[in-house]
């Protein structure tokens, strides 16, 4: 019997976008964001092999529901200071293999996908840690102060 597996591209984003003011920052995609995932054999564009920011991944039988999960913003918490994020989930790089963080990140022009199998890599898919606008929070840090003195 001959099992059939189902290939994924993910295009990565390898360095962060960044701007000076940090609610724009926020929302722009950063280092181990997935940008879009794709059918093997995508007809990527010459933007996404040669820039340098962007690395293409070949999974191997990475499931449906991980598909969604990994192209997810960040939703809004009750915070008035929470600064959702671009994608909620990140490939943090550091929890690859050695050998597979340098073949993804090491620099090159225009690139054929790495191929990984998603055992290979999906512990390094991990939930990003929260931004806050420091203005906003301080200012409700004080005001918890406050009504502790007070109270």
């Amino acid at each position: 019997m001959e099992v059939c597996h189902h290939m994924s591209e993910l295009l990565v984003r390898v360095e962060d976008k960044t701007h000076a003011d940090e609610r724009m920052d926020v929302g722009l995609t950063k280092s181990g964001d997935i940008i879009v995932i794709r059918d093997d054999g995508w007809p990527w564009g010459t933007e996404e092999r040669a820039r340098p920011f962007w690395r293409l991944i070949r999974v191997l039988d990475l499931p449906a529901n991980e598909e969604a999960r990994l192209t997810t913003p960040e939703i809004r918490d009750s915070s008035p200071a929470h600064l959702p994020q671009k994608r909620a989930v990140k490939l943090d790089f550091d929890l690859l293999s050695p050998l597979l963080k340098i073949a993804i990140l090491q620099p090159r022009g225009a690139h054929e996908p790495i191929e990984v199998s998603y055992n290979e890599i999906k512990s390094a898919f991990v939930v990003k840690e929260k931004r806050f606008d420091a203005s906003i929070a301080v200012e409700n840090r004080i005001g918890e102060e406050d009504s502790n003195i007070i109270g």
